[in-house]
């Protein structure tokens, strides 16, 4: 799960191959999806312009 005590995970992508929806060093917040746990995947959004400051306060 994507969310755990008001905390929320992130993901650096590190390749993106077969995956054009990705940046390679783009940082993505991690979405809480159940079904898509079961198959191994992520849901994730993408942060625009977040300062170091504001990464802190989530």
């Amino acid at each position: 799960m994507a969310q755990i005590s008001g905390h929320y995970k992130f993901a650096i992508c590190l390749t993106s191959e077969g995956c054009d929806d990705l940046q390679v060093w783009k940082l993505y917040r991690l979405l809480p999806d159940v079904k898509a746990e079961v198959d191994d995947y992520l849901r994730w959004t993408i942060l625009e312009r977040i300062t170091c400051t504001q990464l802190a306060g989530l």
